[in-house]
């Protein structure tokens, strides 16, 4: 896991920080070599490694997706959502403008590639905040009494064309996952209950109780609602009457008259989501950020 740390700490570093190649010692005496591979991103948020060899990278307020050759630093962007999102730069329009509208914590966030890309089921999973509440009100749109920022999130499977290098045919899972200025969370995990893969999403408390979401509702700890929550998707639709359904397993522990996506709660900001096999066991691990943040595994 340390190891694992290392790594991804060197490729992010690698292309952020400008210079020639330089020589960085770990946190047990590793040699890396640490180099530019590519720059000008526009706040890069996932940063994954696919079985193709290759970097797949989201850009938060940029809303493309794009493949990276480690080695020689070439880029292809395979998806561009900015025609998707239903609201503005706000980080690039005055606030005289916009009446200083806020942009979401992230945009395009998290990503999550199936373990059979090359191999006949080449998907990729995508979140994305694609709508703003306030985005036609006056001033910044907020709800009155610092009653929150309210953001819409919506989860998308894509095709990848290996041909075209671009991703296609998008299907959505989920389009009504609520969404913040603050506390998205907005990280994808593809992991394993019971031998069988499912697509794992969390979403934070969005900032309920403080600043501007001073006076939203914290409904982390009420499974009725997706904020604080981890969710649980399939992967592959099944066979259930609505659509809505199709997506959502129908053994997920809140399912109870209606289907579900919550698989965990009470999670502040789980920016991080990770699988590990501790002790012969598997477990989750939604890192929050919080002043005394804790590893919760369900």
């Amino acid at each position: 896991m340390r190891l694992r740390f290392s790594l991804i700490w060197v490729l992010w570093g690698a292309m952020v920080v400008r210079g020639a190649a330089q020589t960085v010692t770990g946190p047990q005496g590793e040699q890396f070599t640490r180099r530019v591979i590519t720059e000008k991103l526009s706040d890069p948020w996932e940063v994954a490694y696919g079985p193709d060899n290759f970097l797949w990278v989201t850009e938060a307020r940029g809303y493309r997706v794009s493949r990276i050759n480690p080695s020689t630093g070439a880029r292809q962007v395979v998806l561009d959502l900015s025609k998707n999102r239903e609201f503005p730069r706000y980080d690039k329009v005055p606030d005289s403008l916009d009446g200083g509208k806020p942009w979401p914590q992230g945009g395009l966030m998290g990503l999550a590639l199936h373990p059979q890309l090359l191999t006949g089921k080449p998907y990729v999973y995508l979140a994305y905040i694609y709508q703003f509440e306030g985005a036609k009100q006056p001033d910044k749109g907020s709800r009155p009494n610092h009653g929150g920022n309210y953001f819409t999130t919506r989860l998308v499977r894509y095709e990848y064309n290996a041909a075209q290098q671009q991703l296609t045919r998008p299907v959505i899972l989920c389009d009504t996952i609520p969404g913040s200025n603050d506390h998205n969370a907005g990280r994808l995990l593809i992991a394993p209950v019971a031998g069988r893969d499912y697509l794992f999403y969390s979403v934070g408390d969005l900032g309920a109780g403080q600043f501007e979401n001073g006076g939203r509702p914290n409904h982390a700890q009420n499974a009725r609602f997706y904020e604080g929550k981890v969710l649980r998707f399939s992967l592959e639709p099944d066979t259930d009457e609505k659509p809505t359904d199709q997506w959502i397993p129908n053994d997920n522990p809140f399912n109870a008259g209606v289907q579900n996506a919550v698989w965990s709660l009470g999670h502040r900001n789980a920016q991080g989501l990770a699988y590990a096999v501790v002790g012969g066991t598997g477990r989750y691990m939604p890192p929050s950020t919080a002043p005394f943040p804790t590893m919760k595994s369900t």
